[in-house]
């Protein structure tokens, strides 16, 4: 009974790797596939592939990791030209894990290649591409001398070879390699595009063992993610809930994944951020190009993927040189800040601050934080905040604020202070709104959670003495507006001359913008939805909004 539960357990982990496999290579696709369609480069290839068709939702419902997925292709298409040309074309390429990649085909088409390009993926994955091949004209015809045997999942031609294999099973690989014509003597490329957090560690260093034995000359690229597992997992939890994509990813630090595949048998190693090696092998010209292909302003999440990303290099034999001229590309391109981005809520002017008091909160938190809730205090320049995100350590949940000192070269000094507030407190949130009320009292709304939830609460912040505040949660009626964050919101006067606040659009985690309206009396709490009429504006989230002449 032990070895049937064992094999019926085997059985079905490799039926969750399949499923999780397919479901990350089809998302994969479908962004490479939104990146070519907005015009971050060209791919005649995708955009002739009818079964992994993008549609216009896809491309602008996360086009943060749209353009992820074109920074991604770019590094690997300056790697695999570099070992080309470095190679005088007389090298071989392996790619692991190719999925439905068209790399091969693009390079052919470009220049010509004439070098041996051989994937491997999970069979039920190459029986897929096949499919995808023979119903794609462009892609068939560039293949010379095919034959298919769908039965042993298997498509060879004179230099582009593709077939099925389960890489946890080394000891029968090279073989079914060498059958192919490569020659384990020859300068070879050998590519792992996330191959191995699908394995456990012992398959994974078996298999970086295997490729360092089976080819003395070789140079290793492996893609990966570094140690901001969790807050990579919560930044993509979204996108997951929406486009079916599952991770199931180890996350090593730089220095573990150089120490494994020295120890493994490579020569020399080292790790580069994905986006800092973007910018170093793209001129300025081709970023700023990149830049205004598609807009978004999602820089929390950008910021959060480039600093989880790595691509890892290794090498030994004849191709250390190559290693060493991918290492050496000019590090003064690169001395970037992978910090998130200022955006429209955020004050520009925090990097001045050059006094800040005594308090929990340190002037580089300061200098970095994004996703906060800002309101002004109209009877001077100062403004109060809540709080929003801070670099690495996420989710705040501090009361800052900021006031005006002397101008120094006609430039503003600022001074920022943590406000003691006690009460209820809303808890650490991102993308709220905070709007004043009265002289006294303001109104946080929304915003997510730690969680990366939305929430719809209510929660009125009075001023009880001079930079001392207390919380407290109203009780709400009428029509609550769903939970909600990167919304706005404002405060107007009803015909009454009463303050009445109201809100605009947003993101809930279901659907890509809201287009409602809701209006809250504040004497007492009562939601009203409001009815829209005349020129209304597109749903929409992250925008701006202001009052004039009364109205929002």
């Amino acid at each position: 009974m032990g070895d049937y539960l064992y094999t019926y357990t085997n059985i079905y982990v490799g039926l969750q790797i399949v499923v999780l496999r397919m479901e990350a290579l089809h998302t994969s696709q479908r962004m490479k596939a939104a990146a070519t369609r907005v015009g971050y480069f060209r791919d005649s290839f995708l955009r002739q592939i009818s079964s992994l068709s993008i549609s216009r939702y896809d491309a602008i419902d996360t086009p943060w990791f749209v353009r992820f997925a074109y920074i991604r292709m770019s590094c690997m298409d300056h790697i695999l030209r570099r070992y080309i040309e470095e190679t005088q074309h007389e090298g071989q390429i392996i790619s692991f894990g190719a999925g439905f990649d068209t790399t091969y085909f693009r390079l052919k088409e470009a220049f010509g290649l004439d070098i041996h390009f051989v994937e491997v993926d999970l069979p039920e994955v190459v029986c897929e591409k096949i499919e995808i091949i023979q119903a794609t004209p462009n892609m068939s015809k560039l293949l010379k001398k095919c034959d298919i045997n769908i039965k042993e999942t298997t498509l060879k031609s004179s230099d582009y070879h593709l077939f099925g294999f389960n890489l946890n099973n080394t000891s029968e690989l090279l073989l079914k390699i060498l059958q192919l014509g490569i020659d384990p003597a020859r300068p070879t490329l050998i590519l792992t595009e996330f191959v191995l957090p699908y394995m456990d560690s012992q398959s994974s260093s078996d298999f970086i063992r295997w490729s360092s034995e089976s080819f003395p000359h070789s140079i290793h690229i492996s893609p990966g993610v570094t140690h901001s597992a969790e807050e990579i997992t919560k930044t993509l939890q979204y996108f997951q809930v929406k486009h079916g994509a599952k991770w199931n990813i180890d996350c090593p630090t730089p220095e573990s994944v150089i120490k494994q595949f020295k120890d493994l048998g490579f020569e020399d190693a080292f790790v580069h951020n994905l986006t800092c090696y973007y910018y170093k092998i793209k001129d300025f010209g081709e970023r700023q190009r990149v830049r205004q292909v598609c807009f978004f302003d999602e820089y929390e999440n950008a910021a959060l993927v480039s600093q989880a990303f790595f691509l890892a290099f290794s090498a030994k034999g004849k191709l250390l040189f190559l290693l060493q001229k991918l290492q050496s590309i000019d590090d003064n391109i690169c001395n970037c800040n992978l910090k998130p981005t200022a955006n429209h809520q955020q004050l520009a002017v925090l990097n001045t601050i050059n006094c800040v008091q005594k308090s929990a909160i340190s002037a580089s938190k300061l200098t970095c934080k994004n996703g906060h809730a800002t309101v002004a205090l109209q009877e001077n320049n100062d403004y109060l905040m809540y709080g929003g995100k801070c670099g690495k350590d996420l989710l705040m949940d501090c009361l800052v604020h900021v006031s005006v000192q002397d101008s120094k070269d006609s430039i503003p000094v600022y001074a920022a202070t943590e406000s003691s507030a006690s009460g209820q407190s809303p808890g650490k949130l991102a993308y709220s709104s905070l709007v004043k009320s009265g002289k006294d009292e303001f109104i946080l709304y929304g915003g997510y959670d730690k969680d990366c939830e939305a929430n719809c609460d209510i929660f009125v912040l009075k001023e009880i003495e001079p930079r001392k505040y207390i919380w407290s949660m109203p009780t709400l009626n009428g029509t609550i507006p769903s939970a909600r964050w990167r919304h706005t919101a404002a405060i107007i006067k009803d015909k009454k001359g009463k303050d009445l606040m109201i809100i605009y659009g947003g993101k809930d985690g279901v659907a890509d913008a809201l287009g409602d309206c809701y209006t809250l009396a504040l004497e007492p709490f009562q939601w009203h939805r409001g009815a829209l009429s005349g020129d209304i504006p597109d749903a929409s989230h992250s925008h701006g909004s202001a009052v004039w002449k009364g109205s929002l």
